[in-house]
């Protein structure tokens, strides 16, 4: 799957993030993720909210970074894996009205911010 989007070609890549980042989920077939301020993260991860006792693994899909440094600048759409980035799990289909959580990391794994969202 591909997307296309405008950008500028002058201007200069965010730098890696390096302070807390808020983060926003928008959209209803595909959630966008967005954050600000606009950094480069190595680490994405969504998690459905399930009780430990569901005997369920929670984790919906995550990717990080090819190479530290080299993460994903805002915004990354749920399933789309963006160039810089590898898929380390496969993202799973949403269920509609179940609550899920979006976090994100630095190099250091450092938790950058993280936010719920029903889908």
């Amino acid at each position: 799957m591909m997307s296309a989007h405008c950008s500028d070609a002058t201007a200069p890549l965010p730098g890696p993030c390096d302070q807390s980042v808020l983060i926003t989920v928008a959209g209803s077939v595909a959630p966008t993720v967005s954050w600000v301020p606009n950094c480069l993260v190595e680490q994405l991860i969504i998690e459905e909210q399930v009780p430990p006792s569901s005997g369920r693994f929670p984790i919906v899909w995550m990717i990080e970074a090819r190479a530290p440094g080299q993460g994903a600048a805002a915004p990354v759409r749920y399933g789309d894996v963006p160039p810089s980035m590898r898929e380390w799990i496969m993202a799973a289909p949403l269920v509609g009205g179940h609550r899920y959580v979006v976090r994100l990391t630095n190099t250091t794994g450092s938790l950058l911010g993280e936010t719920s969202f029903t889908y």
